[in-house]
């Protein structure tokens, strides 16, 4: 992952920021046209000087992203299957067992998710300094 951010507020280490979604802005170099999602806390491990209204570039571990992948998207499929070799011959019950491995093990990894939260996303860089003013909008 590598997204932009704008930082809402710092404490210490521990960054709010808002995501800036750019999908509208394709030949857009300015944030100030990005829309921006929901607020959460990133850790600032370089100690970058920042301020409410940096925009900032964001990284996650490349091997809790695939460690998250394997155990939210692979446990439960490999649980239908599971559940599909070991119900009994007829079709009604094979697809019985498939579905019931399928929910048993989503239902296993949003308890697991709630319990143990994914590590937090961390500051790479930051981008622009100081909030754009007004005359800086585009993508009108």
């Amino acid at each position: 992952m590598r997204d932009k951010a704008l930082v809402v507020s710092v404490t210490g280490n521990k960054v709010l920021v808002k995501p800036l979604i750019t999908g509208a802005c394709i030949n857009c170099k300015k944030s100030s046209c990005a829309q921006q999602g929901t607020p959460f806390r990133v850790a600032n491990p370089e100690h970058f000087t920042l301020a409410a209204g940096s925009v900032v570039t964001l990284t996650a571990s490349k091997t809790a992203q695939a460690f998250q992948a394997l155990f939210a998207l692979l446990f439960p499929i490999a649980s239908a299957i599971a559940g599909y070799m070991v119900s009994p011959e007829n079709e009604k019950s094979r697809a019985i067992w498939s579905i019931a491995g399928f929910i048993l093990a989503s239902v296993i990894v949003f308890i697991v998710t709630r319990l143990f939260p994914p590590r937090e996303s961390s500051i790479a860089g930051v981008e622009e300094s100081v909030p754009p003013s007004d005359e800086e909008q585009c993508c009108l």
